[in-house]
């Protein structure tokens, strides 16, 4: 029991046969299953062989097939080897440290504990924000009930306008969705649209349907139809069965393999979204030298004289009279 406890802790046994941290997952080429999970990772101790069964963080495999950094099947992978292992039931972090264990009954069980761990931390930290709740609740309730003692038999009613409980959102949206062909090259992706703000930017809403590793397939499709959503491929490949779903449907898959030109393309689709801005353009700037009258037709028509300091004239132009910080009159193009 003492043994079993620690191993779920993932702390080191001398009976492990191997060592070694997670550098990279994908998802391979299909075989008769779907699409292989593959990781590759680096010996640190010990020899990885065919059948092991391995434990990293909330992932376990049972390892099908070992590729070296040829591609080439191997059968044992000694200490300080890079290797692909094939078999894993869901996809590890990147980084986490990779342990064997006994069989797959054992892996079950460090699977369930340590979903409990992290099921167990996230109730603690939602205890956390419960309590600053209530708290503030408390306080608004007690400032709530002392204004009814003081108003004494009249009802407390709501101070201002009545909020609108439905906010009707008008702004354009643009919907995407993210497929890589390893995790290191969706986090940068991530990365990258995590700069755009859209509390900043509140003519545009970005919006992240979903991101994941691997080729796009129908489910892809089927999330991205009711949002309108745009799906950017890096590295990955679409089969034509999916294109030609796609297709019928509308849906624009837009497959690059270079990270810059993918942002490139993507501000492109966020200029198109932007509406229209109205930007004045000053073309010049003068300075009014002395004011006079002159004869139109019975009329006396004021007229500005003007020595140009800035830029150029134009007939054609827009002008603004300014004093100091205000406008004192304003003439446009039309008038």
């Amino acid at each position: 029991m003492i043994r079993f406890c620690v191993l779920l802790d993932n702390h080191r046994q001398p009976s492990l046969t191997y060592d070694c941290l997670v550098s990279e997952t994908k998802k391979g080429k299909p075989d008769g299953e779907g699409l292989w999970k593959l990781s590759t990772a680096l010996i640190q101790r010990g020899t990885l062989t065919k059948g092991a069964v391995l434990v990293s963080g909330d992932a376990w495999a049972k390892v099908r097939a070992l590729f070296n950094d040829k591609g080439q099947l191997i059968q044992s992978a000694p200490p300080s080897t890079p290797v692909e292992v094939v078999g894993w039931r869901e996809l590890p972090s990147a980084g986490e440290e990779i342990i064997q264990v006994e069989s797959e009954k054992l892996a079950h069980e460090i699977m369930k504990y340590r979903q409990h761990l992290k099921l167990q931390q996230k109730q603690e930290a939602d205890a956390e924000v419960i309590k600053i709740k209530e708290a503030e609740h408390l306080k608004k309730y007690k400032m709530e009930l002392e204004e009814r003692r003081k108003r004494g038999r009249y009802k407390l009613r709501p101070v201002g306008p009545k909020p609108k409980e439905i906010i009707d959102d008008t702004n354009p949206r643009l919907c995407i969705i993210i497929k890589g062909d390893v995790n290191g090259s969706v986090e940068a992706i991530l990365d990258v649209l995590d700069t755009y703000d859209s509390a900043k930017n509140s003519d545009l809403q970005l919006d992240l349907v979903h991101y994941g590793v691997g080729e796009v397939i129908e489910s892809d499709l089927e999330l991205a139809e009711p949002f309108g959503a745009l799906i950017y491929t890096f590295n990955v490949s679409m089969a034509e069965r999916v294109a030609k779903i796609a297709r019928k449907k509308g849906i624009r898959v837009k497959e690059h393999n270079v990270i810059y030109r993918l942002v490139d393309d993507l501000k492109e689709r966020i200029k198109e979204k932007l509406p229209p801005k109205q930007v004045e353009e000053v073309l010049g700037e003068a300075n009014v030298i002395q004011e006079f009258l002159i004869n139109e037709g019975k009329k006396k028509v004021p007229v500005a004289g003007c020595r140009c300091v800035k830029g150029v004239l134009k007939k054609s132009a827009s002008y603004r009279l300014i004093r100091g910080e205000d406008v004192l009159h304003e003439v446009m193009e039309n008038e």
